[in-house]
């Protein structure tokens, strides 16, 4: 016999499956890892063969590494057997709530110390293709109890599936009617802490409703080239190219409601064969014009038969709103660092009056002091009085607005100080620059 001590791995023939001891394929265990043995009839054996030796004293005589090497594994097998310092208890998993992170949400239970640990979960389906794997980087958990809700972990590493089944779970967080397996385990780089895995099987049961998501109903949109977006309680059929979409988008007439304009108005646009959940509305297409309203729907096809359909929802593009613009300087009694500038070679400038109307006179000083006359014309007034009246810098009692055209002038680029005079000789002023 060679002089090999030989290390014994434990297989973890059992696991969980929604809190029901189920038998699983045995685990590659991690070298180096010592466990006991839990056969009983072992133990018997290395208690006979021990106690064979030394009642006929033939310790003395045997190899002294042999008999050595019989004593450390009567000692290791007869011990307790090893339990995990690490247990998972139960899962927050559910058909409802899918995501990387959630399927890694476990109440763990450590009966050591604060040990670092990471968890590895999938999700498969009933024919065993991948759905969702997740892993977190380490973390560490207390003694005791550890809820899944008072842990704080971190993703290392994500991916979906490229089934139709896998991507309906990545955009609707959900998973359609099925069957599937769920398993997460944990992952140390501590020799002591033995892999623990739990598993469980969800049942999914959605409804096969179809649903518009966006833009809502009724909603007003501002982009000419909205994104599309609807949702189903079903993925595609498993057979390639059995299933698809098909979006249809129409004008409405004033009044026409959006069921009534999809079955009778001639579409706008009209998109087949889609085998996603949303659709950009192409540049290319017929311009959606602002101020319209639109009705649109998703059908479900088998070929050419709508097998199902979405409710008909309708959208407006909103009109451009003008832009009120605040173009009218307001004149001070002293000048300040803020200046005003001038919008195609014309001032706009207001002047409230407190007292009574009547004339005014406006004087433009350029940098040098020089000065320039402008013709001031009145643009309320315009409305109610004549041109030549409005021009001559008259103003009524209140809120009066003005407008001086610098073209008539010779003026260059650079800042000038408009003065503005009334019949009291109250002198406002107006620093603007000159493009």
């Amino acid at each position: 016999m060679n002089n090999t001590i030989y290390q014994l791995y434990s297989t973890r023939p059992y696991s969980r499956v929604g809190g029901r001891p189920q038998r699983c394929e045995p685990e590659v265990s991690r070298p180096g890892a010592l466990y006991s043995v839990t056969s009983e009839s072992f133990r018997l054996a290395l208690w006979g063969l021990f106690l064979w030796f030394v009642s006929f004293g033939q310790a003395k005589e045997m190899n002294n590494k042999f008999f050595i090497h019989l004593a450390l594994l009567f000692a290791l097998f007869n011990g307790k057997q090893t339990q995990a310092q690490v247990t998972i208890l139960n899962s927050n998993a559910s058909a409802f709530n899918i995501t990387p992170q959630s399927l890694c949400e476990v109440n763990l239970m450590n009966s050591g110390p604060d040990i670092q640990i990471a968890l590895q979960a999938s999700l498969t389906d009933a024919s065993n293709a991948i759905v969702l794997t997740s892993k977190t980087a380490p973390f560490t958990i207390k003694k005791g109890m550890n809820p899944f809700t008072s842990i704080r972990f971190g993703l290392s590493s994500t991916e979906f599936g490229s089934s139709n089944v896998a991507t309906y779970a990545k955009t609707f967080h959900t998973l359609p009617t099925g069957k599937y397996q769920y398993c997460v385990s944990i992952v140390s780089s501590v020799a002591l802490i033995e892999a623990e895995q739990y598993c469980q099987e969800i049942d999914a049961e959605n409804s096969d409703y179809m649903f518009l998501i966006s833009p809502s109903d009724k909603d007003t949109i501002n982009m000419p080239n909205p994104l599309l977006s609807w949702g189903d309680g079903e993925p595609f059929s498993n057979t390639p190219g059995n299933e698809s979409f098909r979006m249809v988008l129409v004008e409405l007439t004033p009044g026409q409601g959006a069921e009534a304009g999809i079955t009778t108005n001639v579409p706008v646009f009209i998109k087949t064969n889609l085998t996603t959940y949303q659709v950009q509305y192409p540049y290319d297409a017929e311009q959606l014009v602002k101020g319209k309203h639109y009705g649109w729907q998703v059908q479900k096809m088998i070929g050419n038969v709508i097998i199902d359909k979405t409710e008909a929802w309708e959208f407006i593009l909103a009109t451009d709103k003008p832009i009120i613009e605040n173009k009218y300087a307001i004149m001070k009694k002293k000048l300040d660092a803020g200046f005003y500038i001038a919008d195609n070679d014309k001032i706009f400038f207001r002047f409230d009056e407190r007292y009574s109307g009547g004339s005014m006179t406006s004087t433009i000083y350029d940098q040098n002091r020089n000065i320039i006359k402008p013709k001031s014309t009145n643009v309320d007034q315009q409305k109610t009085k004549t041109t030549s009246t409005a021009d001559m810098g008259t103003k009524d009692l209140g809120y009066n607005r003005f407008e001086i055209n610098l073209d008539a002038y010779t003026v260059t680029t650079g800042f000038y100080t408009l003065e503005v005079k009334d019949q009291k000789g109250e002198v406002y002023l107006l620093k603007f620059y000159v493009q």
